[in-house]
Protein backbone atom coordinates (compact mmCIF):
# COMPACT_ATOMS: atom_id res chain seq x y z
CA UNK A 1 0.00 0.00 0.00
CA UNK A 2 1.05 3.62 -0.57
CA UNK A 3 1.43 5.93 2.43
CA UNK A 4 -1.85 7.48 3.49
CA UNK A 5 -2.87 10.22 1.03
CA UNK A 6 -5.58 12.83 0.77
CA UNK A 7 -7.92 12.91 -2.21
CA UNK A 8 -6.17 16.02 -3.49
CA UNK A 9 -2.78 14.35 -3.20
CA UNK A 10 -4.08 11.29 -5.02
CA UNK A 11 -5.23 13.39 -7.99
CA UNK A 12 -1.88 15.14 -8.24
CA UNK A 13 0.12 11.93 -7.85
CA UNK A 14 -1.89 10.21 -10.56
CA UNK A 15 -1.42 13.18 -12.92
CA UNK A 16 2.33 12.93 -12.34
CA UNK A 17 2.24 9.23 -13.23
CA UNK A 18 0.31 10.11 -16.37
CA UNK A 19 3.24 12.43 -17.16
CA UNK A 20 0.98 15.48 -17.28
CA UNK A 21 3.40 18.42 -17.64
CA UNK A 22 1.14 21.24 -16.44
CA UNK A 23 -1.69 21.74 -13.97
CA UNK A 24 -3.43 25.01 -14.73
CA UNK A 25 -6.25 27.08 -13.28
CA UNK A 26 -7.20 29.81 -10.82
CA UNK A 27 -7.66 29.43 -7.09
CA UNK A 28 -10.88 29.41 -5.10
CA UNK A 29 -11.86 28.26 -1.61
CA UNK A 30 -13.40 25.06 -3.02
CA UNK A 31 -9.96 23.89 -4.17
CA UNK A 32 -7.73 24.59 -1.19
CA UNK A 33 -6.79 20.99 -0.21
CA UNK A 34 -6.13 20.17 -3.88
CA UNK A 35 -3.96 23.28 -4.25
CA UNK A 36 -1.96 22.31 -1.18
CA UNK A 37 -1.28 18.96 -2.84
CA UNK A 38 -0.10 20.76 -6.01
CA UNK A 39 2.15 22.99 -3.90
CA UNK A 40 3.83 19.97 -2.34
CA UNK A 41 4.60 18.33 -5.74
CA UNK A 42 5.85 21.26 -7.80
CA UNK A 43 9.10 19.36 -8.18
CA UNK A 44 7.28 16.90 -10.46
CA UNK A 45 4.53 18.92 -12.15
CA UNK A 46 4.50 22.55 -13.28
CA UNK A 47 1.76 24.75 -11.91
CA UNK A 48 0.38 27.68 -13.90
CA UNK A 49 -2.00 30.29 -12.52
CA UNK A 50 -4.08 32.22 -15.03
CA UNK A 51 -5.92 35.50 -14.46
CA UNK A 52 -9.20 34.15 -15.89
CA UNK A 53 -10.41 30.56 -16.23
CA UNK A 54 -11.10 31.07 -19.95
CA UNK A 55 -7.34 31.11 -20.46
CA UNK A 56 -6.89 27.80 -18.62
CA UNK A 57 -9.33 25.80 -20.72
CA UNK A 58 -8.38 27.40 -24.04
CA UNK A 59 -4.68 26.93 -23.33
CA UNK A 60 -5.28 23.27 -22.48
CA UNK A 61 -7.16 22.85 -25.76
CA UNK A 62 -4.28 24.33 -27.74
CA UNK A 63 -1.76 22.20 -25.87
CA UNK A 64 -3.58 18.97 -26.73
CA UNK A 65 -3.94 19.87 -30.39
CA UNK A 66 -0.20 20.44 -30.66
CA UNK A 67 0.98 17.53 -28.49
CA UNK A 68 -1.74 14.86 -28.19
CA UNK A 69 -1.38 15.04 -24.38
CA UNK A 70 -4.14 16.25 -22.05
CA UNK A 71 -3.49 18.81 -19.32
CA UNK A 72 -5.06 18.88 -15.86
CA UNK A 73 -7.28 21.96 -15.46
CA UNK A 74 -8.77 22.98 -12.12
CA UNK A 75 -11.78 25.29 -11.83
CA UNK A 76 -13.40 26.78 -8.75
CA UNK A 77 -16.99 25.96 -7.85
CA UNK A 78 -19.68 27.85 -9.80
CA UNK A 79 -18.29 31.03 -11.41
CA UNK A 80 -14.89 29.48 -12.02
CA UNK A 81 -16.47 26.65 -13.97
CA UNK A 82 -18.73 29.07 -15.85
CA UNK A 83 -15.74 31.19 -16.85
CA UNK A 84 -14.05 28.15 -18.36
CA UNK A 85 -17.00 26.88 -20.38
CA UNK A 86 -16.01 28.37 -23.75
CA UNK A 87 -12.68 26.55 -23.81
CA UNK A 88 -14.31 23.30 -22.72
CA UNK A 89 -17.02 23.61 -25.37
CA UNK A 90 -14.49 24.38 -28.10
CA UNK A 91 -12.46 21.31 -27.14
CA UNK A 92 -15.60 19.16 -27.09
CA UNK A 93 -16.78 20.17 -30.56
CA UNK A 94 -13.27 20.04 -32.03
CA UNK A 95 -12.29 16.68 -30.47
CA UNK A 96 -9.58 17.94 -28.13
CA UNK A 97 -8.89 16.40 -24.72
CA UNK A 98 -8.38 17.81 -21.24
CA UNK A 99 -9.11 16.58 -17.72
CA UNK A 100 -11.09 19.11 -15.67
CA UNK A 101 -11.27 19.02 -11.87
CA UNK A 102 -13.88 21.24 -10.23
CA UNK A 103 -13.97 22.03 -6.56
CA UNK A 104 -17.20 21.76 -4.59
CA UNK A 105 -18.41 22.48 -1.09
CA UNK A 106 -18.14 20.09 1.89
CA UNK A 107 -20.48 17.13 1.49
CA UNK A 108 -22.04 17.87 4.89
CA UNK A 109 -23.09 21.26 3.48
CA UNK A 110 -24.80 19.92 0.35
CA UNK A 111 -28.23 21.46 -0.12
CA UNK A 112 -27.74 24.09 2.59
CA UNK A 113 -27.01 27.08 0.35
CA UNK A 114 -23.29 26.83 0.97
CA UNK A 115 -21.18 29.57 -0.56
CA UNK A 116 -21.57 29.48 -4.37
CA UNK A 117 -23.48 26.19 -4.25
CA UNK A 118 -26.25 25.70 -6.80
CA UNK A 119 -29.01 23.58 -5.24
CA UNK A 120 -32.34 24.70 -6.67
CA UNK A 121 -32.67 21.45 -8.60
CA UNK A 122 -29.85 19.12 -7.48
CA UNK A 123 -27.72 19.68 -4.42
CA UNK A 124 -24.19 20.90 -5.17
CA UNK A 125 -24.89 20.44 -8.86
CA UNK A 126 -22.23 21.24 -11.47
CA UNK A 127 -22.33 18.35 -13.91
CA UNK A 128 -25.45 19.66 -15.65
CA UNK A 129 -23.52 22.70 -16.85
CA UNK A 130 -21.09 20.36 -18.56
CA UNK A 131 -23.42 17.62 -19.75
CA UNK A 132 -23.38 18.52 -23.46
CA UNK A 133 -19.70 19.46 -23.39
CA UNK A 134 -17.79 16.51 -21.91
CA UNK A 135 -17.44 12.84 -22.78
CA UNK A 136 -18.04 11.84 -19.16
CA UNK A 137 -18.49 13.50 -15.77
CA UNK A 138 -17.86 11.94 -12.36
CA UNK A 139 -18.97 13.28 -8.97
CA UNK A 140 -16.76 11.52 -6.43
CA UNK A 141 -18.86 10.35 -3.48
CA UNK A 142 -16.27 8.20 -1.68
CA UNK A 143 -12.49 8.56 -1.65
CA UNK A 144 -12.15 4.81 -2.24
CA UNK A 145 -13.64 5.25 -5.73
CA UNK A 146 -11.21 8.02 -6.71
CA UNK A 147 -8.35 5.84 -8.06
CA UNK A 148 -10.69 4.08 -10.49
CA UNK A 149 -12.30 7.35 -11.57
CA UNK A 150 -8.90 8.87 -12.28
CA UNK A 151 -7.70 6.15 -14.64
CA UNK A 152 -11.11 6.05 -16.34
CA UNK A 153 -11.04 9.81 -16.84
CA UNK A 154 -7.64 9.94 -18.50
CA UNK A 155 -8.40 6.94 -20.70
CA UNK A 156 -11.79 8.30 -21.75
CA UNK A 157 -10.36 11.70 -22.63
CA UNK A 158 -7.95 10.36 -25.24
CA UNK A 159 -9.68 7.19 -26.48
CA UNK A 160 -11.64 7.09 -29.72
CA UNK A 161 -12.74 10.60 -30.57
CA UNK A 162 -10.92 12.69 -27.92
CA UNK A 163 -12.71 15.19 -25.72
CA UNK A 164 -12.84 16.83 -22.30
CA UNK A 165 -13.78 14.87 -19.18
CA UNK A 166 -14.78 16.17 -15.75
CA UNK A 167 -14.23 15.13 -12.14
CA UNK A 168 -16.14 16.96 -9.40
CA UNK A 169 -14.28 16.91 -6.09
CA UNK A 170 -15.94 18.11 -2.90
CA UNK A 171 -13.78 19.61 -0.20
CA UNK A 172 -14.57 16.46 1.77
CA UNK A 173 -12.95 14.19 -0.82
CA UNK A 174 -10.01 16.55 -1.35
CA UNK A 175 -9.18 16.62 2.35
CA UNK A 176 -10.05 13.06 3.42
CA UNK A 177 -7.11 10.69 3.83
CA UNK A 178 -6.95 6.97 3.09
CA UNK A 179 -4.51 4.15 2.33
CA UNK A 180 -5.05 3.73 -1.39
CA UNK A 181 -2.98 2.44 -4.31
CA UNK A 182 -2.25 4.96 -7.04
CA UNK A 183 -3.10 3.19 -10.31
CA UNK A 184 -0.43 2.46 -12.90
CA UNK A 185 -1.60 4.38 -16.02
CA UNK A 186 0.11 1.93 -18.37
CA UNK A 187 -2.34 -0.77 -17.26
CA UNK A 188 -5.36 1.35 -18.18
CA UNK A 189 -4.63 2.46 -21.72
CA UNK A 190 -5.80 1.26 -25.11
CA UNK A 191 -2.62 1.07 -27.22
CA UNK A 192 -2.37 0.87 -30.99
CA UNK A 193 -4.60 2.11 -33.77
CA UNK A 194 -8.11 0.98 -34.59
CA UNK A 195 -8.01 -0.86 -37.89
CA UNK A 196 -10.79 -0.73 -40.45
CA UNK A 197 -12.82 -3.72 -41.53
CA UNK A 198 -10.74 -5.55 -44.17
CA UNK A 199 -13.69 -6.07 -46.50
CA UNK A 200 -14.59 -2.38 -46.43
CA UNK A 201 -10.98 -1.40 -47.09
CA UNK A 202 -10.97 -3.59 -50.17
CA UNK A 203 -14.30 -2.16 -51.38
CA UNK A 204 -12.93 1.33 -50.99
CA UNK A 205 -9.76 0.42 -52.86
CA UNK A 206 -11.79 -0.97 -55.75
CA UNK A 207 -13.82 2.23 -55.98
CA UNK A 208 -10.73 4.42 -55.91
CA UNK A 209 -8.77 2.29 -58.36
CA UNK A 210 -11.63 2.50 -60.83
CA UNK A 211 -12.40 6.18 -60.33
CA UNK A 212 -11.87 8.66 -63.15
CA UNK A 213 -12.25 11.83 -61.04
CA UNK A 214 -11.36 10.94 -57.44
CA UNK A 215 -11.08 13.60 -54.75
CA UNK A 216 -9.85 13.33 -51.15
CA UNK A 217 -11.20 15.67 -48.44
CA UNK A 218 -9.57 15.62 -44.99
CA UNK A 219 -10.64 16.92 -41.61
CA UNK A 220 -8.97 17.18 -38.23
CA UNK A 221 -9.07 13.40 -37.79
CA UNK A 222 -6.50 13.06 -40.58
CA UNK A 223 -4.23 15.63 -38.93
CA UNK A 224 -4.61 14.28 -35.39
CA UNK A 225 -3.84 10.72 -36.41
CA UNK A 226 -0.73 11.75 -38.35
CA UNK A 227 -2.18 10.56 -41.64
CA UNK A 228 -0.68 13.30 -43.83
CA UNK A 229 2.07 11.12 -45.41
CA UNK A 230 -0.42 8.36 -46.27
CA UNK A 231 -2.96 10.84 -47.66
CA UNK A 232 -0.36 12.49 -49.86
CA UNK A 233 0.99 9.14 -51.11
CA UNK A 234 -2.52 7.96 -52.01
CA UNK A 235 -3.33 11.27 -53.68
CA UNK A 236 -0.18 11.18 -55.80
CA UNK A 237 -0.78 7.57 -56.81
CA UNK A 238 -4.34 8.37 -57.96
CA UNK A 239 -3.78 11.97 -59.16
CA UNK A 240 -6.53 12.85 -56.68
CA UNK A 241 -6.79 16.49 -55.57
CA UNK A 242 -6.85 16.94 -51.80
CA UNK A 243 -9.20 19.42 -50.20
CA UNK A 244 -9.55 20.15 -46.53
CA UNK A 245 -12.50 20.58 -44.24
CA UNK A 246 -12.31 23.56 -41.91
CA UNK A 247 -10.35 21.69 -39.23
CA UNK A 248 -8.14 19.93 -41.76
CA UNK A 249 -6.34 22.88 -43.32
CA UNK A 250 -2.65 22.08 -43.82
CA UNK A 251 -3.10 18.32 -44.04
CA UNK A 252 -0.89 18.52 -47.14
CA UNK A 253 1.18 21.56 -48.14
CA UNK A 254 -1.04 24.03 -49.96
CA UNK A 255 1.64 24.71 -52.53
CA UNK A 256 1.53 21.07 -53.68
CA UNK A 257 0.03 20.67 -57.18
CA UNK A 258 -2.74 18.45 -55.78
CA UNK A 259 -3.76 20.82 -52.98
CA UNK A 260 -7.23 22.33 -53.28
CA UNK A 261 -7.13 24.14 -49.96
CA UNK A 262 -10.37 24.67 -48.09
CA UNK A 263 -13.72 23.41 -49.37
CA UNK A 264 -17.11 24.75 -48.35
CA UNK A 265 -18.44 28.22 -47.63
CA UNK A 266 -15.10 30.06 -47.50
CA UNK A 267 -13.41 28.10 -50.30
CA UNK A 268 -12.01 29.32 -53.56
CA UNK A 269 -14.72 28.65 -56.15
CA UNK A 270 -12.63 26.29 -58.27
CA UNK A 271 -12.08 24.00 -55.26
CA UNK A 272 -15.79 23.51 -54.67
CA UNK A 273 -16.38 22.96 -58.37
CA UNK A 274 -13.78 20.23 -58.59
CA UNK A 275 -15.19 18.39 -55.55
CA UNK A 276 -18.73 18.64 -56.91
CA UNK A 277 -17.60 17.01 -60.17
CA UNK A 278 -15.86 14.06 -58.46
CA UNK A 279 -17.10 10.56 -59.21
CA UNK A 280 -15.60 9.24 -55.93
CA UNK A 281 -15.04 11.26 -52.76
CA UNK A 282 -12.82 9.87 -50.01
CA UNK A 283 -13.58 11.74 -46.75
CA UNK A 284 -10.91 11.21 -44.10
CA UNK A 285 -11.56 12.16 -40.49
CA UNK A 286 -14.18 14.81 -41.20
CA UNK A 287 -17.75 15.31 -40.03
CA UNK A 288 -19.48 17.21 -42.88
CA UNK A 289 -20.30 20.18 -40.65
CA UNK A 290 -22.25 23.23 -41.76
CA UNK A 291 -19.25 25.33 -42.91
CA UNK A 292 -17.70 22.29 -44.66
CA UNK A 293 -20.87 21.83 -46.72
CA UNK A 294 -22.13 25.43 -47.06
CA UNK A 295 -25.13 24.45 -44.95
CA UNK A 296 -25.41 21.12 -46.80
CA UNK A 297 -26.26 22.81 -50.09
CA UNK A 298 -25.81 20.50 -53.10
CA UNK A 299 -22.66 21.19 -55.06
CA UNK A 300 -21.11 23.49 -52.46
CA UNK A 301 -18.99 21.43 -52.57
CA UNK A 302 -20.51 17.96 -52.21
CA UNK A 303 -22.83 16.46 -54.80
CA UNK A 304 -23.63 13.09 -53.18
CA UNK A 305 -25.11 11.37 -55.15
CA UNK A 306 -24.01 11.10 -57.94
CA UNK A 307 -20.59 11.25 -56.31
CA UNK A 308 -19.91 8.00 -54.45
CA UNK A 309 -18.75 8.52 -50.89
CA UNK A 310 -16.09 6.61 -48.93
CA UNK A 311 -15.95 7.84 -45.35
CA UNK A 312 -13.32 7.08 -42.69
CA UNK A 313 -13.81 8.26 -39.11
CA UNK A 314 -12.83 7.21 -35.59
CA UNK A 315 -16.36 8.04 -34.38
CA UNK A 316 -18.98 5.64 -35.81
CA UNK A 317 -21.76 8.14 -35.10
CA UNK A 318 -20.35 10.36 -37.84
CA UNK A 319 -20.44 7.69 -40.54
CA UNK A 320 -23.35 7.72 -43.02
CA UNK A 321 -24.88 10.55 -40.98
CA UNK A 322 -25.76 13.11 -43.66
CA UNK A 323 -25.01 11.60 -47.06
CA UNK A 324 -25.61 8.19 -48.62
CA UNK A 325 -22.32 6.39 -48.05
CA UNK A 326 -21.00 3.71 -50.37
CA UNK A 327 -18.29 2.55 -47.93
CA UNK A 328 -18.13 3.40 -44.22
CA UNK A 329 -14.90 2.63 -42.39
CA UNK A 330 -14.79 2.95 -38.61
CA UNK A 331 -11.08 3.32 -38.04
CA UNK A 332 -8.08 5.47 -37.24
CA UNK A 333 -7.37 7.63 -40.28
CA UNK A 334 -3.67 6.85 -40.58
CA UNK A 335 -4.22 3.10 -40.31
CA UNK A 336 -7.13 3.03 -42.76
CA UNK A 337 -5.53 5.23 -45.44
CA UNK A 338 -2.29 3.26 -45.21
CA UNK A 339 -4.10 -0.04 -45.74
CA UNK A 340 -6.19 1.51 -48.51
CA UNK A 341 -3.05 2.72 -50.28
CA UNK A 342 -1.59 -0.78 -50.25
CA UNK A 343 -4.84 -2.24 -51.61
CA UNK A 344 -5.07 0.40 -54.35
CA UNK A 345 -1.49 -0.31 -55.44
CA UNK A 346 -2.27 -4.03 -55.64
CA UNK A 347 -5.10 -3.28 -58.07
CA UNK A 348 -3.49 -0.42 -59.92
CA UNK A 349 0.29 -0.71 -59.55
CA UNK A 350 1.21 2.14 -61.88
CA UNK A 351 0.84 5.57 -60.39
CA UNK A 352 -0.82 8.28 -62.46
CA UNK A 353 1.63 10.93 -63.62
CA UNK A 354 -0.37 13.63 -61.87
CA UNK A 355 1.63 16.57 -63.21
CA UNK A 356 0.61 15.53 -66.74
CA UNK A 357 -2.98 14.68 -65.82
CA UNK A 358 -5.40 17.02 -67.69
CA UNK A 359 -7.57 17.51 -64.64
CA UNK A 360 -4.61 18.55 -62.49
CA UNK A 361 -3.35 20.86 -65.22
CA UNK A 362 -6.79 22.48 -65.30
CA UNK A 363 -6.62 22.82 -61.50
CA UNK A 364 -3.26 24.56 -61.85
CA UNK A 365 -4.71 27.02 -64.38
CA UNK A 366 -7.73 27.74 -62.15
CA UNK A 367 -5.49 28.31 -59.15
CA UNK A 368 -3.26 30.69 -61.12
CA UNK A 369 -6.28 32.60 -62.43
CA UNK A 370 -7.66 32.99 -58.91
CA UNK A 371 -4.34 34.27 -57.60
CA UNK A 372 -4.19 36.80 -60.44
CA UNK A 373 -7.67 38.00 -59.48
CA UNK A 374 -6.48 39.15 -56.05
CA UNK A 375 -3.05 40.48 -57.08
CA UNK A 376 -4.18 44.11 -57.21
CA UNK A 377 -5.74 43.96 -53.72
CA UNK A 378 -2.69 42.16 -52.33
CA UNK A 379 -0.44 44.94 -53.60
CA UNK A 380 -2.71 47.80 -52.58
CA UNK A 381 -1.21 50.70 -50.63
CA UNK A 382 -4.65 51.89 -49.51
CA UNK A 383 -5.31 53.04 -45.97
CA UNK A 384 -6.95 51.56 -43.96
CA UNK A 385 -5.04 48.47 -45.04
CA UNK A 386 -6.87 46.00 -47.25
CA UNK A 387 -7.20 42.55 -45.63
CA UNK A 388 -5.76 40.91 -48.77
CA UNK A 389 -2.56 42.95 -48.34
CA UNK A 390 -2.36 41.95 -44.68
CA UNK A 391 -2.74 38.25 -45.52
CA UNK A 392 0.01 38.49 -48.14
CA UNK A 393 2.38 40.22 -45.74
CA UNK A 394 1.60 37.74 -42.96
CA UNK A 395 2.37 34.77 -45.18
CA UNK A 396 5.64 36.30 -46.30
CA UNK A 397 6.72 37.25 -42.77
CA UNK A 398 5.67 34.12 -40.87
CA UNK A 399 8.09 31.20 -41.35
CA UNK A 400 6.81 28.22 -43.27
CA UNK A 401 7.22 25.93 -40.26
CA UNK A 402 5.51 28.31 -37.82
CA UNK A 403 2.09 27.62 -36.31
CA UNK A 404 -0.84 30.01 -36.48
CA UNK A 405 -3.96 29.76 -34.32
CA UNK A 406 -6.88 31.58 -35.89
CA UNK A 407 -9.84 33.06 -34.04
CA UNK A 408 -13.41 33.24 -35.28
CA UNK A 409 -15.14 36.00 -37.22
CA UNK A 410 -14.04 37.63 -40.43
CA UNK A 411 -10.39 36.90 -39.64
CA UNK A 412 -10.95 33.17 -40.04
CA UNK A 413 -12.50 33.66 -43.47
CA UNK A 414 -9.50 35.59 -44.76
CA UNK A 415 -7.09 33.09 -43.22
CA UNK A 416 -8.90 30.07 -44.65
CA UNK A 417 -8.88 31.43 -48.17
CA UNK A 418 -5.75 33.56 -48.45
CA UNK A 419 -3.24 32.24 -45.90
CA UNK A 420 -1.74 28.99 -47.28
CA UNK A 421 -0.77 26.38 -44.69
CA UNK A 422 2.17 24.10 -45.36
CA UNK A 423 1.86 21.30 -42.82
CA UNK A 424 -0.53 19.62 -40.37
CA UNK A 425 1.10 21.27 -37.35
CA UNK A 426 1.04 24.79 -38.77
CA UNK A 427 -2.65 25.79 -38.77
CA UNK A 428 -5.13 25.55 -35.88
CA UNK A 429 -8.61 26.95 -35.38
CA UNK A 430 -11.51 26.53 -32.97
CA UNK A 431 -14.37 26.16 -35.42
CA UNK A 432 -17.08 23.99 -33.84
CA UNK A 433 -18.11 26.27 -30.96
CA UNK A 434 -16.37 29.27 -32.56
CA UNK A 435 -16.00 31.17 -29.31
CA UNK A 436 -14.65 34.67 -29.74
CA UNK A 437 -11.29 35.15 -28.05
CA UNK A 438 -10.25 31.49 -28.11
CA UNK A 439 -7.12 31.81 -30.25
CA UNK A 440 -4.91 34.08 -28.09
CA UNK A 441 -5.01 31.65 -25.16
CA UNK A 442 -4.99 28.47 -27.27
CA UNK A 443 -1.87 29.75 -29.04
CA UNK A 444 -0.12 29.83 -25.66
CA UNK A 445 -0.86 26.11 -25.32
CA UNK A 446 0.61 25.42 -28.75
CA UNK A 447 3.77 27.32 -27.79
CA UNK A 448 4.13 25.38 -24.52
CA UNK A 449 3.76 22.12 -26.43
CA UNK A 450 6.19 23.19 -29.19
CA UNK A 451 8.60 25.70 -27.64
CA UNK A 452 10.93 25.74 -30.66
CA UNK A 453 8.15 26.51 -33.15
CA UNK A 454 7.19 30.15 -33.79
CA UNK A 455 3.52 30.67 -32.90
CA UNK A 456 1.23 33.49 -34.03
CA UNK A 457 -2.42 34.15 -33.16
CA UNK A 458 -4.81 35.89 -35.58
CA UNK A 459 -7.72 37.64 -33.86
CA UNK A 460 -10.25 40.36 -34.61
CA UNK A 461 -10.54 43.50 -32.52
CA UNK A 462 -13.91 42.44 -31.14
CA UNK A 463 -12.55 39.10 -29.98
CA UNK A 464 -9.37 40.59 -28.55
CA UNK A 465 -11.35 43.01 -26.39
CA UNK A 466 -13.06 40.04 -24.75
CA UNK A 467 -9.77 38.48 -23.59
CA UNK A 468 -6.97 41.06 -23.20
CA UNK A 469 -6.02 39.51 -19.87
CA UNK A 470 -4.63 36.55 -21.82
CA UNK A 471 -1.55 38.76 -22.11
CA UNK A 472 -1.04 38.46 -18.34
CA UNK A 473 -0.47 34.72 -18.61
CA UNK A 474 1.83 35.16 -21.60
CA UNK A 475 3.90 37.73 -19.69
CA UNK A 476 3.78 35.88 -16.34
CA UNK A 477 5.25 32.74 -17.89
CA UNK A 478 7.30 34.36 -20.67
CA UNK A 479 5.46 32.66 -23.52
CA UNK A 480 6.57 34.51 -26.67
CA UNK A 481 3.47 34.34 -28.87
CA UNK A 482 2.71 37.16 -31.31
CA UNK A 483 -0.96 38.18 -31.55
CA UNK A 484 -2.01 40.01 -34.71
CA UNK A 485 -5.20 42.05 -34.22
CA UNK A 486 -7.27 42.55 -37.38
CA UNK A 487 -8.68 45.88 -36.27
CA UNK A 488 -11.63 47.02 -38.40
CA UNK A 489 -13.55 48.56 -35.49
CA UNK A 490 -16.50 46.29 -36.21
CA UNK A 491 -17.89 42.82 -35.75
CA UNK A 492 -17.15 42.37 -39.40
CA UNK A 493 -18.50 38.91 -40.18
CA UNK A 494 -22.02 39.85 -39.12
CA UNK A 495 -21.67 43.37 -40.54
CA UNK A 496 -20.93 41.90 -43.96
CA UNK A 497 -24.17 39.93 -43.85
CA UNK A 498 -26.14 43.03 -42.88
CA UNK A 499 -24.43 44.90 -45.71
CA UNK A 500 -25.25 42.31 -48.35
CA UNK A 501 -28.62 40.98 -47.22
CA UNK A 502 -30.21 43.60 -44.95
CA UNK A 503 -29.87 46.85 -46.93
CA UNK A 504 -26.98 48.02 -44.73
CA UNK A 505 -29.19 48.09 -41.64
CA UNK A 506 -26.21 48.01 -39.28
CA UNK A 507 -27.04 47.22 -35.67
CA UNK A 508 -24.85 45.76 -32.93
CA UNK A 509 -21.84 45.54 -35.24
CA UNK A 510 -20.06 48.93 -35.39
CA UNK A 511 -17.61 49.96 -32.66
CA UNK A 512 -18.42 53.64 -32.22
CA UNK A 513 -19.28 56.38 -29.71
CA UNK A 514 -23.06 56.59 -29.30
CA UNK A 515 -23.34 60.39 -29.27
CA UNK A 516 -20.97 61.26 -32.10
CA UNK A 517 -20.78 58.08 -34.16
CA UNK A 518 -17.00 58.32 -34.12
CA UNK A 519 -15.23 54.97 -34.36
CA UNK A 520 -13.32 54.09 -31.25
CA UNK A 521 -11.16 51.24 -29.98
CA UNK A 522 -8.45 51.26 -27.35
CA UNK A 523 -4.91 51.42 -28.65
CA UNK A 524 -4.14 47.71 -28.43
CA UNK A 525 -0.40 48.32 -28.78
CA UNK A 526 -0.43 50.57 -25.72
CA UNK A 527 -2.60 48.06 -23.89
CA UNK A 528 -0.05 45.34 -24.60
CA UNK A 529 2.72 47.50 -23.20
CA UNK A 530 0.71 48.09 -20.02
CA UNK A 531 0.44 44.32 -19.58
CA UNK A 532 4.23 44.02 -19.96
CA UNK A 533 4.26 42.76 -23.55
CA UNK A 534 5.60 44.47 -26.68
CA UNK A 535 3.05 46.49 -28.61
CA UNK A 536 3.09 47.62 -32.25
CA UNK A 537 0.52 49.61 -34.22
CA UNK A 538 0.44 49.48 -38.02
CA UNK A 539 -1.52 51.92 -40.17
CA UNK A 540 0.55 51.90 -43.40
CA UNK A 541 0.91 48.82 -45.61
CA UNK A 542 4.65 49.34 -46.08
CA UNK A 543 5.15 48.95 -42.33
CA UNK A 544 3.56 45.51 -42.15
CA UNK A 545 6.50 43.28 -43.08
CA UNK A 546 9.16 44.98 -40.93
CA UNK A 547 6.87 45.27 -37.90
CA UNK A 548 5.67 41.67 -38.09
CA UNK A 549 9.25 40.40 -38.28
CA UNK A 550 10.30 42.60 -35.36
CA UNK A 551 7.39 41.41 -33.24
CA UNK A 552 8.02 37.74 -33.94
CA UNK A 553 11.75 38.14 -33.38
CA UNK A 554 11.62 40.08 -30.13
CA UNK A 555 11.51 36.95 -27.96
CA UNK A 556 8.64 38.29 -25.86
CA UNK A 557 4.83 38.20 -25.96
CA UNK A 558 3.77 40.81 -28.49
CA UNK A 559 0.70 42.38 -30.06
CA UNK A 560 0.54 43.85 -33.56
CA UNK A 561 -2.53 46.08 -33.94
CA UNK A 562 -3.30 46.44 -37.66
CA UNK A 563 -5.93 48.93 -38.85
CA UNK A 564 -7.79 47.31 -41.74
CA UNK A 565 -10.61 48.37 -44.07
CA UNK A 566 -13.92 47.12 -42.74
CA UNK A 567 -15.74 47.86 -46.00
CA UNK A 568 -13.88 45.12 -47.89
CA UNK A 569 -16.28 42.20 -47.98
CA UNK A 570 -14.90 38.69 -47.90
CA UNK A 571 -15.50 36.84 -51.22
CA UNK A 572 -17.87 34.01 -50.22
CA UNK A 573 -17.80 30.86 -52.33
CA UNK A 574 -21.38 29.90 -51.52
CA UNK A 575 -24.07 31.61 -49.50
CA UNK A 576 -24.72 29.97 -46.14
CA UNK A 577 -28.27 28.96 -45.23
CA UNK A 578 -28.77 31.61 -42.56
CA UNK A 579 -28.59 34.26 -45.25
CA UNK A 580 -31.87 33.01 -46.69
CA UNK A 581 -33.93 33.05 -43.50
CA UNK A 582 -36.97 35.35 -43.37
CA UNK A 583 -36.04 38.69 -41.84
CA UNK A 584 -38.23 38.71 -38.75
Amino acid sequence: MMPEMSGGELVVEYAIREQVPYVIGLSGHSLLPFLEAVYQRQDRITHMMVRHEHVATCLADGYYRASGRPLLVYLHLGPGLANGLNGIATAALDSSAMVIVTGNTWQRHYGRNASQETSRFFDAEQASLLRPLVKRSWAVQRIESLPEILHKAFKTAVSGRPGPVHIDLSLTIQAERADLEVPDPSLHRVPGRQRGDAEQILRAAELLAGARRPVIVCGSGAKMSGASPEVLALAEHLAAPVGCAHRGKGVIPEDHPLALGLVGAEARLYANKLVAEADVVLAVGMRFTEPDTSSWQPGAPFQIPPSRLIHIDIDPDELARYYPTEVSIWADAKAAVGEMLAAVKARRPAAVAFRQDPRIQELDRARAAWLRSIEEAQGSDAQPIRPERLMKELREAIPREAAVFVDTGKVKNWAYQQFPAYGPDTFYIGIGWTAMGHAPAAALGVKLARPDQPVVAFVGDGSFQMVPWTLSTAVDYDIPVTTVVFNDMAYGAVRDIQKAEYEEHYISVDVAMEKTGARFNPDFAQLAELYGARGFRVEKPAELGPVLREAMGCGRPSVVDVLIDREVRFPVAKQRAFRHLPRY
